[in-house]
């Protein structure tokens, strides 16, 4: 009586909590490590740690997921690999038992039947090591069959479906029992229930790496499902951050995501990894996207979703999630798309295809030097001695560039708006090339300078006015009769103000060449090419290349001060 009304109690409870039962899915993260084996900064240090902790609180956000075929297969191998491992165990032990009778019992009946009993409990064992592994196989053989029906039938989900009934009276009594658990919904939670709280291991734990066996058994005893580990590669104050996800049982890497940035906005860095890690961990289910390409001709463009080509360009199958779409045709302009296909299953893109208007530009530089020109990214020609003018591919859009120089590598950026995007035009571009970087810095350390100078300057000042306004104001009141005193501090507090104002005047001449200097990091606006202009930039082109020719051979003429130099270098190497 008291069994039976257990086993309904047992009923109940799996009839009123199956449809909310939900597990709990633990994800963790390691303490990042730096790939090259210099010296770090402390600031640098402490971002090894902040960065996971970053990411963690990003994906808090996101407390549901999803299950995967995969995933669950992965746990059921686990379970039977450890149960195969326990049932080994004691094949050895009754193994051992077995053979140590030989040498404990005398009496040869007695030996006999215990010997016999000893060999039905080792081929016991043996029969559940063999199921375990036949197990495996039908489970495995399961998984697939479902991943193969599952696009093409409905009936396979139904299962996953509850059930108010512990069996199905209809059901056909030879069907195999599912091995492996449906997909369904898990909670999310963190290690310690804490972001902060970051996994570390013993030495001989981290070198067996995190796909290694020893590793996988640490993090499994730990009850960790996914995991999060990363390395930083830095240089200057940039830092290219690798992070990747396991997905444990299995210690199967589920996504690797690399972002560069400045380790000061480590907010920055953390949140575009844990953008790209979040459809990982939700195992987000798939969106159909729907294309509509609109064109005069009838057109089959090339169709890429983060760069993987898809063939079936009219209907795309993949992850929900930020994607960027691209289409491209020949003779045709490429259209790109980026956007968060999001909180729905079926999207439609429309997208219309422009003919490509293939006109060209002539380009002209005001300073010409031997170098080489870039427009969108694509090699449009050299600048030499007999061509001083480079054709520019445009499509009555605007168009960027870069001009190269070939001695130096020093370089710059243009700008071709649309109004002068026409076919058969002579454009023009102001610019020179430069070291703009190294400008920049030496012009902000000069109005650092001339700015501390301001600052260091304003206490004499202040002290020197304030004492002379004071003495006056007593000499006013006849409280204070130096006369001589006073005019010594007048002169005192008119030299500090004069050589203050002079700082002030330093500061903002100082100020004002620093954003000039930093607006050549602009691109050059391309202007119409005017017939003089272009008089004066071969004129330019023959003095700098005659003052280069002559300062060559001035030097081929004084061999002796090259050769005093070349003495006074050696020398040093020597001492």
């Amino acid at each position: 009586m008291k069994k039976s009304f257990r086993c309904c109690i047992v009923l109940f409870l799996l009839i009123s909590g199956g449809v909310s039962f939900c597990d709990n899915w633990t994800l963790a993260a390691t303490k990042f490590t730096f790939t090259r084996k210099t010296p770090v900064s402390s600031a640098q240090e402490s971002a090894a740690t902040i960065l996971p902790s970053l990411i963690l609180e990003r994906i808090a956000d996101s407390p549901a997921r999803m299950t995967t075929d995969e995933e669950l297969l992965d746990r059921k191998l686990n379970e039977y690999l450890t149960e195969r491992q326990s049932l080994f165990l004691q094949l050895s032990k009754e193994v051992q038992t077995r053979d140590s009778l030989v040498l404990t019992e005398d009496n040869p009946r007695k030996l006999k039947k215990l010997i016999a009993a000893e060999n039905e409990k080792i081929e016991e064992i043996q029969q559940q090591i063999q199921e375990n592994i036949s197990n495996c196989e039908k489970a495995k053989a399961q998984v697939e069959k479902r991943k193969a029906g599952a696009e093409n039938t409905e009936e396979d989900e139904s299962k996953g479906r509850f059930s108010f009934f512990p069996f199905n009276p209809f059901s056909d009594s030879e069907e195999e029992e599912d091995l492996v658990d449906y997909p369904s919904a898990e909670t999310l939670v963190f290690y310690n229930n804490d972001s902060t709280s970051l996994l570390s291991f013993s030495d001989e734990i981290t070198a067996d790496a995190y796909t290694g066996r020893k590793f996988e058994k640490e993090v499994v005893s730990k009850k960790i499902n996914g995991l999060i580990c990363g390395s930083i590669t830095v240089y200057g104050d940039y830092a290219s951050v690798t992070a990747s996800l396991y997905i444990y049982p299995g210690a199967k890497n589920a996504g690797t995501v690399t972002e560069v940035g400045s380790l000061n906005d480590c907010m920055s860095i953390a949140s575009n990894i844990a953008r790209y890690m979040i459809p990982k961990i939700l195992n987000s289910r798939p969106v159909e996207v729907n294309v509509n390409i609109s064109s005069e001709e009838e057109v089959i463009p090339v169709v890429t979703v983060d760069g993987v080509v898809f063939s079936n360009y009219s209907r795309l199958i993949f992850d929900s999630g930020i994607h960027t779409l691209e289409f491209s045709a020949k003779n045709y302009m490429t259209k790109s798309i980026t956007y968060n296909f999001e909180g729905d299953r079926k999207f439609t893109v429309e997208v219309p295809m422009e003919k490509e208007n293939k006109g060209q530009v002539l380009l002209y530089l005001r300073y010409p030097v031997l170098s080489t020109v870039y427009a969108d990214g694509k090699l449009s020609g050299k600048i030499a001695d007999d061509m001083l003018s480079v054709p520019v591919t445009v499509n009555g859009n605007a168009v960027i560039g870069q001009v190269v120089s070939d001695s130096d590598s020093s370089y710059y950026f243009y700008y071709i708006p649309e109004n002068l995007s026409e076919s058969m035009s002579d454009i023009m571009v102001k610019g020179k090339s430069t070291d703009v970087a190294a400008q920049i810095e030496k012009r902000r350390i000069w109005m650092y300078r001339s700015y501390s100078l301001l600052v260091l300057s304003l206490p004499f000042t202040l002290y020197s006015q304030g004492r002379y306004q004071n003495m006056v104001n007593g000499y006013n009141a006849g409280t204070y009769t130096n006369v001589d005193e006073i005019n010594k501090w007048n002169t005192y507090q008119t030299i500090s103000t004069g050589v203050t104002i002079g700082c002030a005047c330093l500061f903002a001449f100082e100020l004002v060449r620093y954003l000039r200097t930093a607006n050549k990091a602009l691109p050059v606006y391309a202007v119409p090419a005017k017939e003089r202009d272009i008089l004066k930039a071969e004129d330019w082109y023959k003095a700098s290349l005659n003052s280069m020719i002559e300062e060559k051979l001035s030097v081929k003429n004084n061999p002796e001060e090259d050769t005093s130099v070349k003495s006074s270098s050696d020398t040093d190497i020597n001492n």
